[in-house]
């Protein structure tokens, strides 16, 4: 006599229980990248963006004074060549964090990359925890198990009767 759930048959669960294990950890690792993107890379990348704003318009600040002394007829303080060379780092420091926030963004490369990490993390989970269901059978429903062909001990592969 069996009652409904009751269990008929367990198989050697460690290898999927593992499985679960690594799938869950997958997921804890997913989800602690999108936290790092949300609380650690975008706003360091917007404080980048901001510093490099702010260096910008001083060496915007520089030439045009250069300009100024120079058009005077003041000695130059500083060399053309170099704070045109100064004035073009500026420009990429500026693309570089306009970019680096855009990706770490939501709906940014690096955000989507994470969120696309979490959910084959949760898909490898739900794969991993049906799995390890597979491990166990029990009794659909309640009423008498007449036979078996199974013995305790036996080695079982899937997909073979």
């Amino acid at each position: 006599m069996v009652r409904r759930g009751q269990l008929l048959i367990a198989l050697d669960s460690e290898e999927a229980k593992a499985e679960v294990d690594q799938a869950r950890a997958a997921v804890a690792q997913a989800q602690a990248r999108l936290r790092q993107l949300d609380q650690l890379s975008l706003p360091l990348a917007r404080q980048a963006l901001t510093q490099a704003e702010v260096n910008l318009r001083n060496l915007q600040r520089q030439h045009a004074r250069n300009v100024e002394l120079r058009d005077k007829g003041f000695h130059r303080p500083v060399p053309a060549g170099r704070l045109a060379a100064q004035l073009d780092v500026g420009i990429s420091q500026l693309q570089s964090a306009r970019l680096q926030v855009a990706s770490d963004s939501p709906g940014g490369s690096d955000s989507v990359l994470a969120q696309t990490a979490l959910a084959q993390a949760q898909a490898n989970l739900r794969i991993a925890l049906a799995r390890l269901d597979y491990t166990t059978v029990e009794a659909p429903l309640a009423g008498t198990l007449i036979s078996r062909s199974v013995e305790r001990g036996d080695v079982v592969q899937p997909a073979r009767c």
